[in-house]
Order: structure tokens, then sequence, then C-alpha cells
């Protein structure tokens, strides 16, 4: 999770804590907000990110929702990996708005 002048940003892995797999993230979010350039050179095209705003926002669809319901269910997922998810989308939603807070008061 990274704080940009554009808000904050998720790449790939973050996605993939809560849950997300490239399918989801091909269906729900398409192309990618920005690139970071990363310095390994098995990773030319730099490191995906997205806008969390527009992830949250994809989150509270009732079609995503219910992809995402799929997708842990053909997983085969147990209760404590499902908890595992929601945990860390919760903590996401909590940081986004420790760091747009923060971001605002050293901006201003």
């Amino acid at each position: 999770m990274l704080l940009s002048a554009e808000g904050v940003l998720l790449d790939a892995e973050d996605l993939f804590a809560c849950g997300w797999t490239e399918d989801l993230i091909r269906k729900f979010l398409g192309e990618e907000d920005d690139r970071m350039p990363v310095n390994h050179y098995a990773n030319f095209r730099g490191k995906r990110l997205w806008k969390m705003g527009r992830v949250a926002s994809v989150e509270q669809s009732e079609d995503f929702r219910d992809a995402f319901a799929v997708s842990i269910a053909r997983r085969s997922l147990g209760p404590k990996q499902v908890r595992g998810y929601i945990e860390a989308r919760r903590m996401a939603r909590q940081t986004m708005t420790f760091l747009l807070a923060r971001g605002r008061a050293v901006n201003h």
C-alpha cells in the first residue's frame, strides 16, 4: 500500500492478501491506474497499482461480492483462511483512512 499524490494505491500483492485473484482483478478492475518501477530483472514492466477508492467501490458491488463468494468456494478455503481475507480487507480500509488523514496533515 502506497500513499501518492493521487491517494492510496494498492499493488497486486495487497489485493491477493485480501482474497483477490488475477481473474477478479481482470474482471472488476481491468487496467491498473498506475505503475511503479521496480529494480528487478524479472519484472521489466513494473508493479501494477490501483486506487484504493476504486477497489473499495468495486468491493461494495453486488456483482463483485457474488464473484468473490464463488471464487472462495472454488478454492475450497477453510474458515480460518476466509476470516484472514476478511480481516485483511478490513485492515486495508483502516490503513487507507489513516494514510489519507496523514497525507492531508502533511500536505496542508
